[in-house]
């Protein structure tokens, strides 16, 4: 009990650390670029790029608190309440299409192979998991790049792979990359808050799914969720 305890307090800890380490720097940077303002000899360039900086860290700021508001509510449930009847197949193909600014950017071409399959969970949290994996699998694409997206029933499983062929990432990234504020080599894309793949995780977790990880370096990365499959049939619910 004492080495449980003490694993919890240094948990805790390492969040405390991490959160006031992410906060002050954009705090800081909002701070010294509306000290800049203040000066009288600001070219209206300057004070545009300066004014620029201010709401992007603004904006970051509100993304990193939410998202922090978000992983604490759900790592303090300990089931899915709000359950409803969700065509997977349908969601991605949505979460697709509000991707498409992104990945026509950068002419990715996705493939999808998907079939329709049943799954009860909470319609907004599964959304937001296939935004986020989709929103990595397209950052971390590159140029002219392509997607594959696949959904199939499998052994009483909705078996859902997101594979990409960008930039990958090493073994030693691949074991981290759920931690919270983990953020993959920055070298890599643009900078993140580290929290998206712990909300993903968890929300899988609280689905009664699985979430894994292959990636190559300069050979992509493929994720593979397993949701459990429900059978809507004569409308009662028949779990294989």
């Amino acid at each position: 009990m004492i080495k449980e305890l003490q694993s919890t307090e240094n948990l805790q800890t390492e969040f405390i650390n991490n959160v006031s380490h992410e906060i002050k720097t954009p705090i800081s940077s909002i701070e010294g670029f509306a000290k800049l303002l203040k000066e009288k000899d600001l070219s209206d360039e300057e004070r545009e790029e300066y004014s620029n900086i201010i709401i992007e860290e603004s904006e970051r700021l509100t993304n990193l608190t939410g998202k922090m508001l978000k992983l604490s509510k759900l790592h303090n449930q300990d089931r899915i309440t709000n359950k409803q009847e969700i065509l997977v197949a349908e969601q991605i193909r949505r979460a697709i299409s509000l991707l498409e600014p992104k990945w026509a950017e950068k002419d990715i071409k996705i493939n999808v192979s998907l079939e329709e399959c049943c799954f009860l969970g909470d319609e907004e949290l599964i959304f937001q998991v296939w935004v986020n994996l989709l929103d990595n699998a397209i950052k971390f694409s590159k140029q002219n790049g392509k997607i594959d997206v696949k959904v199939l029933n499998k052994n009483g499983y909705i078996n859902i792979i997101i594979r990409d062929y960008g930039v990958g990432m090493p073994e030693a990234e691949v074991e981290k990359i759920f931690e919270r504020f983990y953020q993959i080599d920055k070298s890599h894309s643009e900078e993140g808050c580290g929290l998206g793949l712990a909300i993903v995780k968890r929300i899988i977790e609280l689905s009664e799914g699985t979430i894994e990880v292959e990636s190559k370096e300069n050979q992509g990365t493929t994720v593979k969720v397993k949701l459990p499959l429900y059978n809507v049939k004569n409308n009662k619910i028949i779990i294989e």
